[in-house]
């Protein structure tokens, strides 16, 4: 990733005139005739051939020979490919497995690290260092309780290029916002337990679910009235949508047959 400064030495055969000049060229098509002076210092990134040749006091010149120069300063580009095994933004990790992993695309033999700040790769903590499959970078953050959280990967391609904390450039970390969603059944009451009432009345009951995921958004329950004696009326909304830690009412109707 740095310039490469390259310099020539000639030896003749044994019994040769000696070594008069050496001439060099460079190109990114490798066809250049040597006609310059040495040493030479390559600057520009990317693939340069330098092609050269040296001529013996008796004016023999060798083969043209060539050797290439590959600079890389750039960084590895990365993108994301799943948070907790979601794939797409809003991230939301609901896998309740104890653990939340980041993957992260980029490029084969980079080395990737995880953190809570928004540092380069050097700068993080060793151990935060995930594992490389390929060009593709598993960051396992441990267990995490419900919430919402921000984490950010920095990575370094196989010569040492580290990305930026600048992360609206390919080249930048990646900042990662996601969610921790906890499930738990939901609790059902009905209120009240038991009413009185005469063959072909009509009763009222409350039905409240609380919703005890946390941090999982709102959730659809279906509503199904069961145990309905034949004859008999029972009426229930179909569904209610209840957010994470929140209770919604639902008024079950009961209307008893007149020959009950």
């Amino acid at each position: 990733r740095n310039d490469v400064k390259v310099t020539f030495s000639c030896t003749d055969n044994p019994g040769g005139s000696g070594c008069s000049t050496t001439k060099y060229c460079t190109d990114t098509s490798n066809t250049c005739t040597p006609d310059k002076n040495p040493p030479v210092t390559i600057f520009t990134e990317g693939i340069t051939f330098v092609r050269y040749s040296s001529t013996d006091n008796a004016g023999n010149p060798e083969p043209i020979q060539s050797r290439l120069v590959n600079i890389d300063r750039t960084p590895p580009a990365t993108s994301i490919v799943s948070v907790g095994g979601d794939t797409s933004p809003p991230y939301m990790d609901t896998s309740n497995d104890g653990r939340t992993d980041i993957v992260v695309s980029g490029e084969a033999s980079m080395s990737c690290r995880w953190g809570t700040t928004d540092v380069i790769y050097s700068s993080m903590s060793s151990s935060n260092e995930c594992l490389i499959s390929v060009s593709t970078a598993t960051c396992s953050l441990g267990a995490l309780s419900a919430g919402t959280y921000t984490r950010h990967v920095s990575c370094k391609d196989s010569v040492g290029n580290e990305q930026t904390t600048d992360s609206s450039q390919p080249t930048g970390n990646e900042d990662v916002t996601f969610d921790i969603c906890v499930r738990s059944n939901p609790t059902v009451t009905i209120t009240p337990a038991s009413q009185n009432g005469e063959p072909g009345d009509t009763k009222t009951y409350t039905v409240s679910v609380t919703n005890n995921d946390q941090n999982c958004g709102t959730e659809g329950f279906d509503l199904t009235p069961t145990g309905c004696p034949t004859g008999w009326t029972c009426t229930l909304p179909s569904s209610l949508s209840v957010a994470s830690g929140s209770s919604q009412t639902a008024t079950l109707s009961i209307t008893s047959s007149p020959t009950a």
